[in-house]
């Protein structure tokens, strides 16, 4: 069932499915604001978020700051 593959899943990660799913598009917007150009909504749709907004709104929420803000202070 769902919830006993989640809890599996919790259990062997350590977070639930949704955190890692979130974890990792997370860390694939931070690397694409880091190392390309592309404006935001292009971020949100390749860091697979349905929405720029949304992004900003989780981004600023786990990293303390707005992706903006991050990009200009984590420029390679």
């Amino acid at each position: 069932s769902r919830r006993v593959m989640e809890t599996r899943f919790q259990k062997l990660i350590g977070r639930t499915p949704h955190e890692e799913i979130l974890r990792v598009q997370l860390e694939r917007a931070r690397s694409l604001l880091t190392e390309t150009d592309l404006p935001l909504a292009l971020v949100a749709e390749k860091a697979g978020f349905s929405h720029a907004e949304y992004l900003s709104v989780v981004f600023k929420k786990h990293l303390g700051m707005p992706p903006s803000r991050y990009r200009s202070t984590n420029r390679h």
